[in-house]
């Protein structure tokens, strides 16, 4: 999962969607299958800017965080 994570970031980053808000509702589309709430944009980007201040503002960590954090979605994990 770690591994996967730190791919999937990667490929993010080189794909390069925009601002963050715009990357992580790619990432969130990519894993999830629907668009999110403005609220769950939010949450994400508050992470990620957690982690950003933890690794540095441009380190692919951060984003590597991220996609395991989509990962762990019970929206990516189960069907409804």
């Amino acid at each position: 999962m770690i591994e996967q994570s730190k791919v999937w970031a990667k490929e993010e980053i080189q794909a390069a969607h925009g601002t963050p808000e715009e990357q992580i509702l790619a990432m969130y589309e990519k894993a999830i299958g629907r668009k999110p709430e403005s609220s769950e944009v939010t949450k994400l980007k508050t992470f990620l800017d957690q982690q950003a201040g933890e690794y540095g503002k441009l380190d692919e960590r951060a984003w590597a965080d991220v996609a395991h954090v989509l990962f762990n979605a019970k929206d990516f994990i189960y069907l409804n």
